[in-house]
């Protein structure tokens, strides 16, 4: 049997074996290519474009003051997330 001292690594190593298996997948815009693409890999916190798994994040301040995203019909995700108003707009 493993025996913790601290009450916080309990919890953190609880939490950390639950929330692995469980989790959901985010993508957060960043816009760090400064070109407003969905598709851009670039654009997103962890340079990957959302998947049908992925729930894409607005963040309240406007990357770039880019506040209209450019889209394809072939850009998916789980759900979205505004935390400000953007315009999606496809092309």
């Amino acid at each position: 049997m493993t025996s913790f001292r601290n009450p916080t690594a309990l919890i953190l190593a609880a939490c950390g074996t639950t929330l692995s298996a469980h989790t959901a997948l985010a993508d957060t815009w960043d816009n760090s290519a400064g070109n407003a693409q969905w598709s851009t890999a670039t654009n997103w916190a962890d340079n990957t474009e959302p998947t049908t798994t992925d729930t894409a994040i607005f963040p309240a301040t406007i990357p770039l003051n880019q506040a209209t995203i450019l889209m394809t019909t072939t850009e998916f995700c789980s759900s979205l997330t505004f935390n400000n108003d953007y315009t999606l707009q496809g092309g």
